[in-house]
């Protein structure tokens, strides 16, 4: 059996490397832009989420507040039990 010509095996050799490196690098560079993506993403729905807290907790405060229940004696007003 005859062996294939140098130039091939260092042709195939130099693809495989190079294969293998552009493989690796764009698992790293998947994973880390997933990473940054949901990061984003749940920073952006925690500041929603206060937001949303915030409106609720001012609207029954409101609410209260208009029925002529003292607000001075709540704690928090979206835990009041009716």
């Amino acid at each position: 059996m005859t062996s294939l010509p140098l130039r091939i095996r260092i042709t195939a050799w130099y693809f495989a490397v190079l294969a293998t490196g552009f493989c690796a690098f764009g698992v790293v560079a998947y994973y880390a832009m997933r990473g940054s993506i949901l990061e984003t993403v749940d920073e952006n729905l925690q500041e929603v989420a206060s937001g949303q807290y915030f409106f609720i907790s001012f609207e029954v405060a409101r609410q209260i507040t208009a029925s002529g229940f003292p607000l001075d004696q709540l704690t928090n007003p979206l835990n009041l039990i009716p």
